[in-house]
């Protein structure tokens, strides 16, 4: 996978994870609080950051990138 992060730095970080068992997960970092969201919908739900934003439009932009890399690549 080409980017397993998103970041805008001392605001959010992402980090898709791939598990050897189990979902594979998102490990979401924002200022005072962190927390794993098992879909791409849960991260856009927990973090609040609108479209109308340019924050907002890059990090759907990623998970739309990062869910099309993973559908097509084979577990490891």
């Amino acid at each position: 996978m080409a980017n397993p992060r998103f970041e805008k730095p001392g605001a959010l970080s992402i980090e898709y994870r791939r598990a050897r068992e189990g979902p594979n997960s998102y490990l979401v970092w924002e200022p005072h609080a962190s927390y794993i969201c098992l879909t791409s919908k849960d991260v856009i739900k927990q973090t609040k950051w609108t479209k109308g934003t340019a924050t907002g439009m890059a990090l759907r932009t990623w998970l739309e990138e990062t869910e099309q890399l993973t559908s097509t690549s084979p577990p490891t």
